[in-house]
């Protein structure tokens, strides 16, 4: 699908305020990407899709993938320490995910 430039360079060369701009700009992204079309698909066919990513991500076997990625593409003295920032932000991201939720 061909997405039109044309009127980017409009909004971009508008005497609009900024924001507004970037409302525009929004709104072009949006229906190219056809979100409202792809939010109600979500819904539909995955309703779980969240959950089941919290879960994951939370998962022994992600905390494996992470460090082994780590480990094998870190300078060994710093691995330790991304390894811990990792699982610090990996709990944070969680917990606002289910937070989120409720």
């Amino acid at each position: 699908m061909y997405q039109p430039t044309r009127d980017y360079f409009e909004i971009g060369d508008s005497d609009l305020p900024y924001e507004e701009k970037l409302e525009r700009y929004r709104a072009l992204a949006d229906d190219y990407l056809q979100t409202e079309a792809f939010a109600q698909f979500r819904d539909e066919a995955l309703p779980h899709l969240e959950e089941t990513m919290v879960e994951y991500v939370e998962s022994a076997e992600f905390d494996e993938l992470i460090v082994q990625i780590l480990r094998t593409e870190e300078p060994e003295e710093k691995q330790e320490r991304l390894i811990e920032r990792s699982r610090t932000a990996v709990a944070a991201w969680g917990s606002d995910r289910r937070a989120a939720r409720v």
